[in-house]
């Protein structure tokens, strides 16, 4: 999907954010950011809804598969730059063991949505400021 793409490298782009305070200027930027992260994805959840399949009596998830792709997208992003800057080796190790234990995770999410034993959310953003 080209969207995890694009999800993977707008997050990788906040990273310098999270680590430290920015000027009143790139805080819009980085709020400009956040709402095209959320425009993508709305996308997916648009998509989602047009395209999986909608199981009665499945067992429901609590994020819709845009928010599920978003926080995949943030913690390969943020992997990748603990370990590319990380000097810990521990640090990046943990990293890795965390990002290794969500795909797990995710892998057996996806069987169970393909065997209608899941289903996501369509998805709402919530209460947002007009732009």
């Amino acid at each position: 999907m080209e969207w995890v793409r694009e999800l993977g490298d707008m997050h990788a782009e906040l990273i310098p954010a999270q680590i430290a305070p920015m000027p009143q200027y790139k805080a819009v930027a980085r709020e400009r950011l956040r709402l095209r992260i959320d425009r993508v994805v709305r996308e997916i959840d648009s998509w989602a809804a047009r395209n999986l399949p909608r199981t009665k009596g499945a067992r429901k998830h609590t994020h819709s598969l845009g928010e599920v792709l978003s926080h995949i997208a943030k913690l390969y992003a943020e992997t990748w730059w603990t370990v590319l800057h990380s000097a810990d080796g521990e640090t990046r190790h943990e990293a890795w063991c965390h990002l290794s234990e969500a795909r797990e995770g995710y892998a057996e999410m996806v069987a169970e949505i393909r065997a209608r034993r899941l289903q996501l959310p369509l998805g709402w953003m919530g209460i947002r400021a007009r732009t």
